[in-house]
């Protein structure tokens, strides 16, 4: 049988030089029939090189991100089980000389020399009870013979380095696992990946020829990235720019493992098997015909033993010997096999065997009454025969890390960093986002029509693929925005989006129109166009807000608005503090709009004017700011404050307070009021602009008890930021 490795040899070659200029340990078996051919299988993997003694790891991780946020990794490499190179004589010196230490073949080179001695001497029934025993073929016996020296002793035996020849493991079928990383975190769950396996292991098929190569690839997240990289002793991630910044990876074995499991063909050594007759026993052996109808009508035949000693009577009379060897010492089980193998083997040696004594008794009526049976003799037959079978290994073990197997600027060739934003093409995605309808709608504006949009001098398109010049958003309808989109050459000069837009008003104003916008979003502020601006739409608008006025001591205020040769009026009260002021223009808002305010006292005083001249115009810029906050007529007063004048003693009292409130000119503003209190009426309320530097003086102050006599009451000093004020015969005081 040509290309088998023979079981009865299985020896370990040490520090025989491989790729990557390092030490491989390798197991070498022998082949069943070539004695000076030798098949090699490698103890562990590593990784394949690119081409045979190029020294470079086939190896490729691409580490990528955007700053769109997607970011992971693709890690690709195959993996090979370490060829010696065999024609090297250097390496076949170290094989020849492990060859030449195996205590298995030292022992056998001895048994070779003696059997060879026997047959020398004419004694070939003894030499071949010693082939037997090593399990050695009648044509390897004739090759020891032939070189057989009776001057030299057993080491003749040992093998000659230039005859050697070695061969790759002729592998029949396998496959390959690695384990790494069990955290699911760590990869890219695509669609495709089998949902069986778990994250930590992957499977690959190997080539089956020469080193077994096989690829495995695995698509990463960011993590697993950052895992493997290092793991696998990738650059110092410290010292590259794009990546982020970790701990650098320290050449020792990675914590990626790769486990082999290879089938192949091989002999067993040759053994004997030998079943036994004894006459004592024949009662057990015997066996009956059988028969039985299924429903059907068809007839069953089988023999069937009345004995429930039967089976362990045939292993009993059955003993196979397989000669003293790796596979028969190491593994338990081949015996056992073998004997399973052989037991029909044996149940027809002994039927044969029982019936070459008794040729005359019917075997099938005989049952288990052996009485009849006198002259029944003891009896064997043996066979020897070699077997092939499947064997299985499993070469395994950690990867190195690439940075202890290359040097750094090879090793900056197999880790790359790939940024996703660089590609000789760009996407652009341009928002159009309009304002609200309620924007619109208090704006007077009835639509905008943005249109002659491109970027780059390029037409866009709407997310269905279809080319889009303009967009109209309208009041009336459902306001969304608008994305457009387009791929353009990074060796386009032109990122300029060009467009014009036109806008409708509702009280029938003539349409403004911009032409020809040229905007550079990198330069601008993105890639969106915002159509909320009250100035982009051509319409003065401002908010006139009145709200936090004094409205206790004013009853209105009027409000003179002037832009260009616009003008206009507003009125406020304390039921209406804000009022909107639109005016469509048709053109850009670049002007300021001017105003003045006239507010009216709640008491009647005179009115206060801001600007305080009460004829010049203060200026607002409506373009940038759609809220026009009206300013107190009272400078530094920012609200009202109540007095809560009470009769507290006497029938009736008249009384006259004066309010002195300095305003930001440094002039002063006086506010007086007299009060009649009763009984009937005794309290009254007097709003007045609140300050902290403001203060309340009584003038004058005369009480009448109940026989209409009139006091004088002595008036204490009151704070102006007192909320009563008692009114008593006696006295006026504030709390």
């Amino acid at each position: 049988m040509a290309n088998v490795p023979s079981l009865y040899t299985r020896i370990t070659a040490k520090d025989i030089p491989g790729p990557y200029q390092k030490n491989y340990e390798y197991t070498l078996f022998r082949d069943a029939e070539d004695v000076d051919l030798y098949y090699i299988m490698p103890s562990a993997p590593i990784f394949n090189e690119t081409a045979n003694g190029s020294g470079i790891p086939s190896f490729s991780m691409v580490w990528y991100s955007s700053t769109s946020g997607k970011s992971g990794g693709v890690c690709t490499f195959q993996i090979a089980l370490p060829m010696p190179d065999t024609t090297d004589s250097s390496v076949i010196e170290k094989l020849a000389v492990a060859i030449s230490q195996d205590r298995a073949l030292i022992q056998q080179a001895k048994q070779i020399l003696q059997m060879a001695e026997l047959e020398a001497a004419g004694k070939t029934e003894d030499a071949d009870k010693i082939r037997v025993a090593e399990g050695l073929s009648v044509s390897q016996a004739e090759q020891y013979y032939s070189q057989y020296d009776q001057k030299k002793d057993f080491t003749q035996f040992f093998a000659v380095p230039n005859k050697l020849r070695f061969q790759p493991m002729p592998v029949k079928s396998g496959s390959v696992t690695l384990l790494a990383f069990g955290s699911k975190e760590a990869y890219q769950n695509w669609d495709g990946h089998p949902q069986d396996v778990q994250y930590s292991q992957f499977q690959a098929a190997p080539s089956l020829l020469s080193n077994n190569a096989a690829v495995l690839s695995l698509d990463l997240t960011e993590r697993g990235s950052a895992l493997f990289w290092q793991a696998l002793g990738g650059p110092d991630l410290t010292k590259m720019e794009s990546p982020p910044s970790n701990v650098p990876a320290v050449p020792i074995n990675s914590v990626v493992s790769i486990t082999y499991s290879l089938n192949f063909d091989a002999m067993l050594p040759a053994a004997t098997a030998t079943v036994k007759l004894d006459a004592s026993k024949v009662g057990e052996l015997v066996v009956q015909n059988k028969s039985s109808t299924d429903t059907w009508g068809k007839t069953k035949t089988w023999q069937e033993s009345a004995n429930p000693t039967y089976t362990e009577t045939i292993d009993s009379s059955l003993h196979v010997s397989i000669p003293s060897s790796y596979y028969s010492e190491g593994d338990s089980s081949a015996k056992q096999t073998l004997e399973e193998s052989m037991r029909g083997w044996a149940e027809t040696q002994l039927s044969d065997m029982m019936k070459a004594q008794l040729p005359d008794v019917d075997m099938d009526q005989l049952g288990l009454d052996t009485k009849q049976i006198t002259n029944l003799r003891n009896d064997s037959r043996t066979y020897k025969f070699s077997k092939a079978i499947s064997f299985t290994v499993g070469p395994n073990g950690m990867l190195p890390k690439l940075n202890s197997v290359v040097d750094e600027k090879v090793l900056k060739t197999l880790f790359t960093y790939v940024n996703l934003d660089l590609a000789p093409y760009y996407n652009v995605a341009i928002q159009l986002l309009p304002p609200s309808k309620t924007f619109m709608q208090s704006r007077k504006v009835e639509s905008i029509a943005v249109t002659q949009i491109t970027f780059a001098d390029q037409q866009l398109f709407n997310e269905e693929g279809k080319a889009v010049s303009s967009v109209i958003f309208s009041a009336d309808s459902d306001l969304k925005p608008a994305e457009l989109r387009g791929v353009h050459s990074n060796q386009s000069p032109n990122r300029i989006i060009d467009y014009s837009y036109m806008v409708n008003y509702a009280d029938g104003s003539k349409p403004y129109r911009v032409s020809n916008i040229q905007m550079d979003p990198e330069a601008e502020g993105g890639y969106f166009l915002n159509f909320s601006s009250t100035q982009s739409l051509g319409v003065a608008y401002t908010k006139v807000d009145g709200q936090f006025l004094p409205w206790g001591v004013l009853s209105r205020v009027r409000v003179d608005l002037k832009y260009e040769n616009i003008e206009d009026t507003l009125l406020l009260t304390s039921d209406a503090p804000s009022v909107e002021w639109v005016q469509p223009l048709g053109k850009l808002v670049d002007q300021v709009l001017e105003y003045k305010v006239t507010y009216t006292l709640a008491d009647g005083g005179s009115p206060m004017t801001y600007p305080l001249d009460g004829s010049s115009y203060a200026t607002f810029n409506v373009a940038e700011d759609d809220t026009l906050t009206l300013p107190g007529p009272f400078g530094t007063s920012d609200g009202t404050h109540n007095y809560e004048f009470s009769l507290n003693r006497g029938a009736r009292a008249m009384i006259r307070a004066q309010y002195v409130l300095p305003v930001s000119t440094g002039l002063e503003r006086n506010f007086s009021k007299s009060f009649l209190l009763s009984t009937s009426k005794p309290t009254e309320t007097w709003a007045v602009p609140s300050s902290q530097t403001a203060k309340l003086t009584i003038e004058k102050a005369v009480v009448f008890d109940s026989d209409g006599l009139q006091h004088q009451p002595a008036v204490e000093f009151i704070a102006s930021t007192a909320d009563f004020i008692s009114v008593q015969l006696d006295k006026i005081s504030g709390f």
